[in-house]
């Protein structure tokens, strides 16, 4: 580490945060890019890595589970409930067979004729359809109908067979070991079978009623991939997600923390010594990078940075400032992002965030013909949690789903973002455009424009 800091022997130094879903062998070759750039600038560089494979194993496992016979007909299920709830209001236009609770559900050819479209050409199911205005909740009378009606439904009923028998599949098994441990394992044929199969009908119901909530408040991503999102919720799969990804965000906000009773660890000493570096007569030009999930990084160094201002001891001079602050595609949410920008003028002069458009964010698919989301999508509907913990769908501030004329989610942090945007839109790069030509994640790191942009501002 100290050779390490040594090292940043120039007028200008870059600390680059990466968030990477590569295995670590591909990290050196994928921002070998950034550094030649970073170089070129007359600049010393310094790469820190959050997350090194984490992207690469949910895509893998996330695969599996959307490849699963079992994931087809719950997921076909829950299509049909919150289809028949937003035709609900639809008019004398709407199709399908009206039942108990004035519920008018499609015929199940209907949606696989939708999902096959999906398979084949790669179109997404339901991809127009738009929440009804006054939608409204299920009703008690609505969902105690779904329940008869599912736990009638031979294939809903096989799959409870299916809890029983199988090994292979991850929902089914998840299923089981919920059903075992509610009855014990020494029941396990039609005890089991019957728990279980209650248990697939209650978690068809309470995705269905996710779905229609998400629609309400306006915190969906589309009817097909909020689906999906809220059948991972419901069957424990996004909750161990959710606990990894939670585990990440804590180490990266414990990282540069010092205090009375907090361990020296690494990231402290690097701060430390960093800050010995930059509290020399020659001033330096810093800029700070933050990719991804690496914006974790980069928002606990700042915060970390600025709390050492005010301590007696600093070595920093009082008017020393980073000069610039860079956010791609920030894997963060909007109090977080927000926090960071309310550090402008006393840890940082300069601010600018790149990211993708929301139709180049749709269109960078995680899994294809699965799921048609990119990493941030996923990351905001499935493994985020709420204030009080639980796993929500929370608006991430490196999507533009989230700006623009209409939005409002994300409370009072996300408009305080949002009106940095609006005022300053010169700092806010939505790609692909004259300066940042990405049109994946991935691309971040080896966009030429981008790197462009980036060379010009720290030679600047």
């Amino acid at each position: 580490m100290d050779g390490l800091i040594a090292s940043l022997n120039s007028q200008r130094v870059v600390l680059h945060f990466a968030g990477t879903s590569l295995e670590r062998g591909g990290v050196a070759s994928a921002l070998g890019d950034a550094a030649e750039a970073y170089g070129k600038a007359g600049s010393r560089s310094v790469f820190v890595l959050q997350g090194g494979g984490t992207g690469h194993t949910l895509t893998r496992n996330l695969h599996r589970v959307l490849r699963e016979a079992v994931f087809e007909i719950v997921l076909k299920r829950v299509l049909l409930c919150v289809l028949g709830k937003a035709a609900e209001r639809s008019g004398p236009g709407a199709r399908g067979r009206l039942l108990s609770g004035n519920l008018p559900v499609p015929t199940a050819r209907r949606v696989g004729v939708e999902l096959k479209a999906m398979e084949l050409e790669g179109l997404e199911p339901y991809a127009s359809l738009t929440p009804p205005a006054g939608m409204s909740q299920l009703t008690d009378e609505q969902s105690r109908w779904l329940v008869r009606s599912l736990s009638n439904d031979q294939q809903v009923r096989s799959l409870g067979r299916s809890a029983v028998d199988s090994d292979s599949d991850l929902l089914m098994s998840a299923t089981r070991a919920e059903a075992e441990e509610r009855i014990g394992t020494r029941h396990r044929s039609h005890a089991v079978l019957e728990v279980a199969t209650g248990l697939l009908v209650r978690k068809v119901v309470s995705a269905a009623r996710a779905v229609i909530e998400r629609f309400r408040a306006g915190t969906h991503h589309g009817l097909y991939p909020t689906a999906v999102e809220e059948i991972l919720r419901e069957f424990c799969l996004a909750h161990l997600g959710a606990a990894v990804w939670s585990g990440m965000k804590e180490d990266a906000a414990t990282a540069f923390r010092s205090g009375a009773g907090i361990p020296a660890g690494t990231g402290r000493y690097f701060l430390d010594r960093f800050i010995e570096a930059v509290s020399v007569p020659e001033r330096k030009e810093v800029t700070v990078v933050g990719h991804g999930s690496g914006a974790l990084l980069m928002n606990a160094f700042l915060a970390g940075f600025d709390a050492r201002r005010g301590l007696a001891d600093s070595l920093l001079p009082a008017d020393f400032r980073l000069r610039d602050v860079v956010a791609l595609a920030p894997m963060c949410t909007f109090p977080e992002l927000a926090s960071t920008l309310r550090r402008r003028n006393t840890a940082f002069e300069r601010f600018r965030l790149f990211a993708l458009t929301d139709e180049a964010e749709k269109a960078d698919h995680l899994v294809p013909v699965g799921y048609p989301r990119s990493l941030l999508y996923f990351v905001s509907g499935v493994l985020e949690r709420d204030p009080n913990g639980m796993s929500a769908a929370v608006p991430l501030s490196g999507m533009a789903h989230w700006y623009g004329s209409g939005r409002s989610a994300g409370g009072a942090e996300a408009e305080e973002v949002r009106v940095v945007a609006d005022a300053e839109p010169g700092a806010f790069v939505w790609s692909p455009d004259a300066n940042c030509g990405a049109r994946s994640h991935k691309q971040f790191a080896t966009d030429p424009a981008l790197l462009d942009t980036l060379q010009v501002m720290i030679a600047g």
